[in-house]
Order: C-alpha cells, then sequence, then structure tokens
C-alpha cells in the first residue's frame, strides 16, 4: 500500500516526464501492482536545423534582499581571526563585495582582502563564503565532509574548501541552539570566471558558437572530476601505451554530485546534494535491503528540476519488481556523467534548456558507428548542429543514455575525449580569444556597459560604452578584436598518438 510520501514522489515525478498526477485511488491501485513492460522504442522524425539562438536581452539588475545585504555586511568568524595564517586574518582585514547567487541550501557572496598589503601571511585575496540559510536542519555538515575528502585529492577541477568547515558556537553568534555541532558555512575558492551558465550568456551575446576544441577541453576537465569523485584521482596517461590508466585510492567511497548543471561549474563544486555511493558501500549485498532501499528512495529528490537524472525520474520505480531495474536507484559514477551530458548538450547548443525528460527516444542512426544500446534524450544533436563534429555530438548522445549501464565508462570517456581533442585541432587550430571567456567589467555612470576591450597603450580598460551588437565591445576594439583573431599563429598539426588505439 502507497503511503502519503510515496503519492507526493510518485506524483512528482509522473508530472516531471508528462503524465497526468495519480489520485489517491488511483495511487492505491497502481502503485507497485504489477511489473515494468519496456515501452515500444521510439524514433523522433529528423529535426530542421533551428536558427542560431538570438542574443538574450540584457538582464534587468536584481536588489538584493535585506537578507543578502545582512549576509555582505556580516563578519566571518574564519576572516576575522588574527590566528588564522591561511587567510592573514584580522578585524576588518576581509570585505563582502559581491553577491554571488543563492540555492535551496544556502547563498554564496564575495569575500575581498583588504588587510595591509605587505603581510607576508597574506595567501588568499578573495574567496568564496558559503553560508547556509534558515534552521539548523539546513546545516552543510555532510557538504562539508565530502569537501574534506575531496581535498585530500588536490585536483584542480575541482572547487576546493581552503580550510575545514568549523562547527558554529550559537550564542557567540546569536542562533538557536540547536546550531550547536552544525557547520554554518564553509570558505571555497573563489572563480573569477563565473560559471558555465554565465558563459553560454556571453557566447550567446556574442552571436557564435565556441570551437570545438573549448568544448572537448571542457569535457575533458569534468571527466577530471567526475574520476576524482569516484576513485580519488585523475585518470593518467602512462607512455608509452597512452591508454588511460585508472588508480583507486585506498579507503575513498565513490561520490554522486546528484546537482551537476551549468550554474555549479566553474570547476566542480555546489556539493550540497552530494551523497556517497550507498550501492557501492553496501556491494549490492540482498542482506542489507532494508537499509539501502529506504535510503536510495530518499536520494530520488536530491537536485534541480530539470536536471533530474534517469535513476530518479524513471516511472520503474512505480512498478512491483522496481529492485531489478537496471535504471531505478542504479546511482554510480554513471550519474556524474549524465550530469556531464546535460551539460555539455547546453554547450553545442548555446541554450539553457537542459534535455527534455517527456521525450526519450531510441536513435535512428548510429552513435559514433555503433548501434544504439537503447534510449537516450534531448534533441538529436546531429541533426540539430553543424558546428561539430558527429565524434562530438555523439558521444554527448551517449552520456544522456536512459540506462546508467549504456553510458560510456570513465577510462572510454578519457580516451575518446583525448582523441577527440586532438582531431579537431588538426580541423582548426585558432582557439577561442582569452578576452572572450572574461566576465564584463562593471557598468558606466550613465548605465551603459563598458567596453570589453583593453587600450594598448596604456594596458587599462577602454572606458568606451560596449554595444551590445558588438558582443560588448566598442567599435574599434571590436575591429581589433577581429584582427587579433586572424594573426593568431597557427601551431603545427600534432600527431593523435590515440589514432591506431582505436
Amino acid at each position: 500500500m502507497a503511503n502519503l510520501a510515496n503519492q507526493r514522489v510518485a506524483n512528482e515525478f509522473r508530472e516531471y516526464r508528462g503524465q497526468p498526477k495519480w489520485s489517491d485511488q488511483e495511487l492505491q491501485a497502481h502503485w507497485r501492482a504489477q511489473d515494468y513492460q519496456q515501452p515500444a522504442p521510439y524514433q523522433p522524425a529528423e529535426p530542421a536545423l533551428n536558427p542560431w539562438p538570438a542574443p538574450p536581452p540584457p538582464k534587468a539588475a536584481v536588489a538584493l534582499t535585506q537578507l543578502q545585504k545582512d549576509f555582505l555586511a556580516s563578519t566571518i568568524p574564519d576572516l576575522e581571526n588574527a590566528e588564522n595564517t591561511a587567510f592573514a586574518g584580522g578585524p576588518g582585514y576581509w570585505t563582502g563585495k559581491k553577491f554571488l547567487g543563492k540555492g535551496g541550501l544556502g547563498m554564496v557572496a564575495l569575500w575581498q582582502y583588504d588587510g595591509p598589503a605587505g603581510d607576508q601571511n597574506q595567501k588568499y585575496r578573495q574567496v568564496a563564503v558559503k553560508e547556509a540559510t534558515g534552521d539548523a536542519a539546513r546545516h552543510m555538515n555532510s557538504d562539508n565532509n565530502i569537501h574534506r575528502e575531496l581535498t585530500k585529492t588536490k585536483s584542480q577541477h575541482i572547487n576546493h574548501c581552503l580550510i575545514r568547515g568549523r562547527t558554529v558556537d550559537p550564542q557567540a553568534e546569536n542562533l538557536h541552539p540547536d546550531w550547536k555541532g552544525k557547520v554554518k558555512r564553509l570558505i571555497l575558492e573563489y572563480c573569477p570566471l563565473g560559471d558555465v551558465r554565465q558563459l553560454i550568456e556571453r557566447f550567446q551575446k556574442l552571436g557564435r558558437p565556441f570551437k570545438e576544441t573549448t568544448l572537448w577541453k571542457i569535457f575533458e576537465c569534468l571527466v577530471d572530476g567526475i574520476s576524482v569523485m569516484e576513485t580519488g584521482y585523475e585518470l593518467s596517461y602512462p607512455s608509452p601505451t597512452y591508454e588511460p590508466s585508472r588508480r583507486d585510492r585506498r579507503n575513498w567511497d565513490p561520490i554522486i554530485h546528484f546537482d551537476m548543471k551549468p550554474g555549479n561549474i566553474c570547476k566542480i563544486g555546489d556539493f550540497g546534494l552530494a551523497e556517497f555511493d550507498w550501492n557501492f558501500l553496501l556491494n549490492g549485498d540482498a542482506q542489507h535491503d532494508d537499509i539501502v532501499w529506504p535510503q536510495i528512495l530518499l536520494f530520488r529528490d536530491n537536485g534541480t528540476p530539470g536536471y533530474f537524472v534517469p535513476e530518479q525520474f524513471t516511472e520503474e520505480w512505480e512498478f512491483r519488481n522496481y529492485k531489478n531495474s537496471n535504471i531505478a536507484g542504479k546511482y554510480s559514477y554513471a550519474t556524474n556523467v549524465w550530469g556531464i551530458g546535460c551539460i555539455l548538450y547546453q554547450l553545442v547548443l548555446l541554450t539553457h534548456g537542459a534535455p527534455d525528460p517527456k521525450v526519450p527516444f531510441t536513435p535512428s542512426w548510429n552513435l559514433n558507428r555503433d548501434i544504439p544500446k537503447g534510449r537516450t534524450f534531448g534533441l538529436p544533436l546531429h541533426g540539430q548542429s553543424r558546428y561539430y563534429s558527429r565524434q562530438l555530438t555523439d558521444l554527448v548522445q551517449e552520456c544522456l543514455y536512459e540506462v546508467p549501464q549504456h553510458r560510456p565508462g570513465l577510462e572510454d570517456l578519457k580516451t575518446r575525449v583525448r582523441s577527440g581533442f586532438l582531431d579537431a585541432l588538426q580541423v582548426d587550430p585558432i582557439p577561442d580569444l582569452w578576452m572572450d571567456f572574461e566576465p564584463p567589467p562593471p557598468g558606466r555612470a550613465d548605465g551603459r556597459p563598458y567596453c570589453r576591450g583593453v587600450v594598448k597603450k596604456t594596458g587599462k580598460s577602454c572606458e568606451n560604452a560596449g554595444l551590445h551588437e558588438h558582443g560588448g565591445y566598442c567599435g574599434l576594439h571590436k575591429k581589433q578584436r577581429s584582427q587579433q583573431a586572424q594573426q593568431t599563429p597557427q601551431p603545427q598539426a600534432r600527431r593523435n598518438p590515440l589514432r591506431n588505439a582505436r
């Protein structure tokens, strides 16, 4: 018999899949009353090539709430502590400068060091402070524990905590006593280039797609990041075989992110909804069913609507044989691979729209020369993008397979991503300009944005107004930028050491 929690979750995901909600009577009649039957394959018609996305209109400034203003004006104990040599702490040395964003569990802002310039102990000038909002039930103990494990890896593809999160003193900070023993805030690396969502917006304004080499490098960074989450190490390429080599850190528990999306990625960060892999920890032992399945069920709504994985939203949860499903609750590294697929899907299409969970389909074409293994999600990319190779778009589509076991493994991903980058480099060796990745400067007094260019003689930022139709540059710097792109030296084509291995 279904309980109220099952009804809420079942109807939440029925609506997510585009199905009508069940009434109380329908829920009692159908909930796990029969075994699941695989539906017939669906093959979509070839879509017409959509026009390139028009630049979005400039966003209106959103006023900060009083809570956010108070956050920026607050003092952060870890930064105010003069004995904290990691931050050269001291009263008034650090100031909240910019509100960066908010999520379901808290908010994040930029703090900047304004202390003595010659302080030899000063190591960081900018940090991101993430603070939980609400009551003590929204503490960051789990987030802190996962960050503590990931800090051991020293990976450049993970957004690290700069110091271990500390439990708060409720009395000193005028908090409810329930906060005793809880972590309320984390001090994190600050990423000045912003996140992938902001990067997509910059290229929308430029009116052109990313170079394929850029997407392959982003792809590789994400693969390295989830490899660290799975094994504690990045995959390496020992010579002379150039085959990716996997190492597993001793006593390492794999981590599933559950919230991989463009807004959470500069490096892989925001582990507030991440969990250790229970399927791995219990090794599929049937005697632990009474422990593992209730816990796995709790993970169903971990994440952001639009970015749930098939392991969460599949209708197979609603059937009697759900424990035998190849999808329902089968969380693993492949869950993180789905997250990579969602991010690359949006980078390829230069859109903020994630793959539609309502329309799974079986491709009518081969994916990277292989017969499709099953259903996948999103638009058929090979019919949508004339800017990228099938090598790239097919691999993105494979990352979005419905069945986790059908998605590429870590070693396979690393090999194919590296090979794809080298192939794309031979076709177009001119990279995207670095200035296109940089965030625009603040606006002028007249409300118009500054030009993104730099005056050659002085090395200072241009004070002319940036034009929307020129991608944020004034007319002069738009012309200089075009000339710079044409004069970029072309590197010699390099031999691909992975070609013979394929």
